[in-house]
């Protein structure tokens, strides 16, 4: 059996009396897509964080191809949900500063290797401007560039369109779909449900800190059979003026045919406002 390209064994994590983590498993093939869903609180954040050594483990370990990765070393590259951008700095410039500070890429190396990543996110055109003159789905984008630049082997996106309005949202949803698409290997925590039933290759839903359900992304929003994940499920469903009202108890294939294709993939408005 080939070893997993990521592999998280018995995490945990505590702050003071507070267990955030408590015993996590998880294993990611390359190539693989997962999306991390649950509540807030439920330890997707903290998980991402502990992956990419930002935050300390408590026990357990995180191997990715086989080696501990350490914050810098290139393999674990992450987007935050806040931009983190420098006001007084470029696009470019935003890119190419850690490709001369940590990989020590001569200033013209660095700015075309910056330009050709603003390139892959759709805003060459846009590497002389601030990020004050951009919009929050443009700056996202940046932050995803400046990812990208260092080249990590694996790349957490912790809720990057959390702050962002529907239409920005798309953008930055398309950038992920596309690195998707080139065999990137990614976690994703996001509540867009349609996004990950429908870019995911699995799902794993979290809750006070254990994984509850991890499996087939399809499979999870379309069986939901853990009473938990479907009541999280339901509550979202309920939050969407798009969405039929969903069944308590049973009828669980329509969680995936109304998750999987949300507003303007595929699926008509139903609300009474949506002729207006």
């Amino acid at each position: 059996m080939t070893a997993p390209f990521l592999l998280a064994e018995k995490l945990e994590r505590r702050v003071g009396d507070t267990q955030i983590l408590a015993g996590i498993d998880l294993s990611v093939q390359k190539g693989e897509v997962v999306g991390l869903i649950g509540p807030s609180g439920s330890g997707k954040s903290s998980l991402l964080r502990c992956i990419a050594g930002l935050d300390p483990l408590t026990g357990g370990r995180v191997l990715v191809e086989g080696r501990t990765p350490s914050p810098g070393d290139g393999t674990v590259g992450m987007v935050f949900q806040q931009f983190n951008l420098w006001p007084h700095l470029t696009a470019q410039e935003n890119v190419a500063l850690a490709l001369r500070l940590v990989r020590k890429l001569s200033r013209a190396g660095a700015a075309d290797s910056a330009r050709t990543m603003l390139d892959r996110v759709g805003l060459l055109k846009f590497a002389d401007r601030r990020p004050a003159q951009l919009s929050g789905g443009q700056q996202q984008r940046v932050a995803i560039a400046r990812t990208l630049a260092m080249e990590p082997r694996l790349i957490l996106f912790d809720e990057p369109t959390a702050s962002l309005d529907p239409e920005l949202t798309t953008e930055v949803l398309d950038v992920i779909r596309g690195l998707a698409e080139t065999g990137m290997t990614m976690l994703v925590v996001s509540h867009e449900m349609g996004f990950v039933a429908s870019v995911a290759s699995r799902a794993v839903f979290l809750d006070h800190g254990r994984v509850l359900v991890d499996g087939p992304a399809k499979a999870v929003f379309r069986d939901a059979e853990e009473p938990r994940l479907r009541r999280f499920l339901a509550t979202y469903l309920q939050r969407v003026a798009w969405a039929p009202e969903p069944e308590p108890a049973t009828g669980s294939p329509v969680l995936l045919e109304t998750v999987a294709n949300p507003p303007g993939e595929g699926m008509p408005l139903t609300s009474p406002e949506a002729g207006a």
